[in-house]
């Protein structure tokens, strides 16, 4: 099963992993606190468990916040 990290860009957050040979990286969105790191577990517990149920979205859009946007039109 992937591990996903929890990592530090400047001083935002973001997660990176491994996914069937490729590489993943997704901006939490918030900074370097702990909410931050709080909402980073939250979404890289379901991402790990997504990977290991076998529905993980290789889109990440199932892990970003809700823009009130359909899939389409985040394109």
């Amino acid at each position: 099963m992937s591990k996903v990290a929890t990592e530090k860009h400047g001083t935002r957050l973001r997660l990176r992993w491994q996914y069937l040979e490729k590489r993943y990286t997704l901006a939490v969105g918030m900074s370097d606190s702990v909410v931050g790191r709080s909402r980073a577990k939250q979404i890289a517990g379901r991402i790990e468990q997504d990977i290991g149920t076998g529905h993980f979205d290789q889109t990440l859009l199932a892990y970003t916040r809700k823009l009130g946007k359909t899939r389409t039109e985040l394109r």
